[in-house]
């Protein structure tokens, strides 16, 4: 329970599923792994299939990706590497036509876009996801800021809004507190 607990506590590993294995079957002992945390609950000795059947069901309850839309390579790899960093994975494009292939075919978490992309506005994006996707988190990087133009992106649907420069840690605590 303490390992469990260090992990749901840290941002890096907090998105972790977790099954708790143990020898211990009593009522007390699940409840606690599954308050603090863990998916699923295994009891020793475990049986091959079962406990093959209970990581593909924590597998499909994974997080998903976090899908970074950004024209610039240099500052696309920094958030790619920040973000990794912190037990995310990612996926990463530069053009919104990517964008609905990736949404389509992948299991996104997260959408962050620049607010300024070729062809298409990060905030022309947002609207046209949050019309798709309604319960798709995303959050919009600009490089001034202007409170007219957050309310209008917030308005428009955005669960956030960060400003350049802003620090890892900012980035990934902002995606780690919209991430379920």
């Amino acid at each position: 329970l303490q390992f469990l607990r260090y992990l749901k506590s840290t941002i890096r590993y907090s998105k972790i599923p977790v099954i708790m294995c143990t020898a211990l079957h009593d009522i007390s002992s699940v409840a606690k792994s599954l308050e603090h945390g863990a998916i699923d609950y295994i009891v020793k000795p475990v049986e091959a299939t079962v406990f093959k059947a209970k990581v593909a069901k924590a597998l499909e309850r994974g997080i998903g990706s976090v899908l970074i839309v950004c024209e610039d390579k240099v500052e696309m790899g920094i958030l790619v590497r920040t973000i990794d960093r912190e037990g995310f994975r990612c996926i990463s494009c530069a053009h919104d036509e990517d964008v609905w292939n990736i949404l389509e075919s992948q299991k996104i978490a997260i959408v962050v876009a620049e607010l300024l992309l070729p062809g298409i506005s990060g905030f022309e994006l947002l609207v046209r996801i949050k019309e798709k996707y309604p319960k798709l988190p995303v959050v919009l990087v600009a490089d001034s800021h202007s409170e007219r133009a957050r309310e209008e992106i917030i308005a428009a649907g955005a669960d956030s809004y960060l400003v350049k420069p802003f620090t890892n840690t900012d980035i990934t605590r902002r995606i780690a507190s919209l991430v379920k």
